[in-house]
């Protein structure tokens, strides 16, 4: 099956396996729920971090100061 056809099949859409998420940068588009249904249990879908999004704070964790960041940046290391 062809993903067009996957998002008009009533039996998935129903199952909540065709949802439609929200990029901050691309905006809305149709992808493939969780295909685990547990009763009780909620599984959420998330869009992948933009390009560099966590690199602050993955450089602080790493113990890299505010100062050290702004002078790898103004270098185009980061």
């Amino acid at each position: 099956m062809r993903f067009d056809e996957i998002q008009d099949d009533p039996h998935l859409v129903a199952r909540g396996m065709v949802i439609t998420e929200h990029h901050p940068l691309f905006g809305d588009f149709l992808t493939l729920g969780n295909p685990l249904l547990v009763p009780g249990e909620t599984f959420t879908v998330r869009s992948a971090p933009a390009h560099g999004e966590h690199t602050d704070e993955v450089l602080a964790e790493l113990g890299y100061d505010d100062a050290t960041r702004d002078d790898l940046r103004a270098a185009g290391v980061i």
